[in-house]
């Protein structure tokens, strides 16, 4: 491989993830888009009112990225980014909670743990027992409190030795816990919830879906400031949106962003963009080992196969063939 890199001023081999890095100094194509998701980050501040954006894209489209773009800008901005891909085959409102929580990083624990919760509640001061454990306590005592907080069942004898008093598994307890620690976060830094799949809440009972959309309901009748609540649909079906997340939801949102198909053009310049992200610095072959010809055979053989262009089959379609390129010039 290092001859084959040499040889083509690579410093190495484009095309290995899909939609290349979610740093912005490595975004590929759509500019547009990336200005728009942008402008969301920006928007997350203490002091701003909680609001609900929705991205809507075929599979393969670059979604997943765009989530991971604003979670990285996010971060870079000093705000909280918690993502969370909602579970295949959820069946009510503990595995939406748990899926959420466990986006969670230990320092977000660490930072709702030193907010003045306790004194608010019973549920406040369970919450911010637990985030203490999991920041300053043994092993064993991070790892009950960590399960506690997912909704994990734990016996009423040992919530009570740790101190954990409220019943998270009790769906308005949890929404409660779930709110409280998006209020501590967003005081303070802003928060960003980055919910992806969330389509996959539609394949629940009646029930469960209205227990799951209450959750992010709740989340903007409690939580009211610093945050943005970003889901994320992989449908054929625009209207999905709408049946999933329910009338109350549907008016609360601010804006629905498409991430539609590459012309030809823009596919090209995407697959040029990650091409020169993997080359070495100063004067280069800008496409080697590809070729403008090369790109427009893929181009078009992605248009014709893959019913339409795709960051992910244009990517998988150039790896091929340059794994293809790899193997005749080491051969």
């Amino acid at each position: 491989m290092p001859d084959f890199l040499e040889a083509n001023d690579l410093a190495r081999l484009p095309f290995q993830g899909v939609g290349g890095n979610s740093k912005s100094s490595e975004w590929a194509g759509r500019s547009a888009l990336k200005l728009e998701l942008d402008s969301i980050v920006a928007g997350a501040k203490p002091d701003r009112p909680a609001a609900l954006m929705n991205i809507w894209a075929d599979f393969g489209a670059g979604k997943t990225f765009a989530l991971s773009h604003i979670a990285g800008c996010a971060e870079d901005r000093g705000l909280h980014a918690i993502y969370s891909a909602m579970p295949r085959g959820a069946t009510g409102f503990t595995d939406v909670y748990r899926s959420i929580v466990s986006g969670m990083s230990e320092k977000q624990f660490a930072s709702v743990a030193d907010t003045e919760l306790a004194s608010r509640s019973d549920v406040g001061q369970s919450i911010a027992q637990a985030c203490k454990y999991i920041t300053l306590g043994n092993p064993a005592q991070a790892a009950e409190a960590t399960s506690y907080l997912s909704g994990q069942k734990l016996g009423v004898r040992r919530r009570r030795d740790l101190g954990l008093v409220a019943d998270l598994c009790d769906p308005n307890l949890g929404a409660a816990g779930l709110t409280i620690m998006l209020r501590a976060l967003g005081s303070r830094q802003g928060v960003v919830l980055l919910l992806d799949e969330v389509q996959e809440l539609g394949n629940m009972r009646e029930r469960a879906l209205s227990e799951a959309t209450g959750l992010l309901q709740r989340i903007f009748d409690d939580v009211q400031k610093g945050v943005r609540v970003i889901t994320s649909f992989t449908t054929g079906v625009k209207d999905t949106i709408d049946q999933v997340l329910g009338g109350a939801l549907v008016s609360r949102t601010q804006k629905t962003i498409e991430i539609p198909q590459f012309t030809e053009v823009e596919a090209l310049d995407f697959l040029r963009e990650l091409i020169s992200f993997a080359k070495k610095p100063g004067p280069r072959d800008a496409l080697s080992p590809f070729s403008e010809p090369i790109l427009d055979e893929i181009v078009r053989e992605t248009a014709e196969h893959d019913h339409g262009l795709l960051p992910r089959p244009l990517i998988l379609r150039a790896r091929n063939l340059l794994e293809q390129m790899e193997q005749q010039h080491d051969g």
